[in-house]
């Protein structure tokens, strides 16, 4: 009994508040080794969920969020095992203000997951490149938002969710008992789905992570407080990313 989009789309919407609104997103890739030239990722589905909203005509203090998360993402065997070898899926989520377009962002990850599964599998620590940058290109080409010129933030790093106090929330699945996704393949160890959060860092920071590694870049993030659901703040680190 396994985790298809009905049941995955059940756990997320318990892990966040509010009824999520699922889309469907199709993200133009640039040109990759496996693909000469740009083409459409396969559809991917993505519940999208308001955070904080305020009742109705009562002025909100807090900047309106939005969360979005990959609900088919974990149909993609990415090489990652677990303890006894279990089978480990992802779905991806972030969470920014409202007025970036972040289950375009998701969406635009999970594809790029998706085209490179064992090169990109979704780890903490991995970062996903360019997945905000195509993003803002999707929204400007139908002219959904002005503002993406003025992101500071280009790709995201795979991080262990920090959303959730009581640790990351996971769905074990027994072996014999996953029905599977078309194409996918068995998992005789059973399988695990969870989650890894996006955090948007700029080119400099992306610099930086190469040089010193994730660890370093989020004690960063963390000194300074940053935003990391403004995709507009400042970067952490300097262009020469040496200071």
């Amino acid at each position: 009994d396994y985790m298809n989009f009905e049941e995955t789309k059940f756990w997320i919407s318990g892990l966040f508040p509010g009824e999520p609104q699922v889309g469907e997103y199709v993200t133009e890739l640039p040109a990759s080794g496996r693909h000469g030239q740009e083409h459409d990722s396969a559809p991917l589905r993505v519940a999208e969920f308001s955070l904080y909203d305020g009742p109705d005509g009562q002025a909100n203090e807090r900047r309106p969020e939005t969360a979005a998360a990959t609900v088919e993402l974990g149909r993609n065997y990415c090489g990652l095992t677990g303890a006894a070898k279990t089978d480990i899926r992802v779905e991806l989520f972030s969470v920014a203000y409202a007025d970036f377009p972040v289950a375009t962002m998701v969406a635009a990850a999970g594809a790029l997951v998706e085209e490179e599964p064992e090169f990109l599998s979704p780890i903490p620590g991995r970062v996903i490149p360019n997945a905000v940058r195509l993003a803002a290109d999707q929204v400007a080409e139908v002219g959904e938002s002005s503002s993406s010129t003025a992101f500071t933030v280009a790709h995201v790093l795979c991080t262990v969710p920090y959303v959730w106090s009581d640790g990351v929330p996971n769905v074990s699945e027994m072996p014999g008992k996953i029905s599977l996704h078309e194409g996918d393949v068995e998992s005789p160890q059973g399988r695990m789905t969870t989650m890894t959060q996006l955090v948007p860092i700029t080119d400099a920071e992306l610099v930086f992570y190469e040089q010193q590694g994730p660890q370093a870049l989020m004690q960063k993030l963390a000194e300074v407080d940053a935003d990391l659901r403004d995709w507009c703040r400042e970067s952490v680190v300097s262009q020469e990313g040496s200071n």
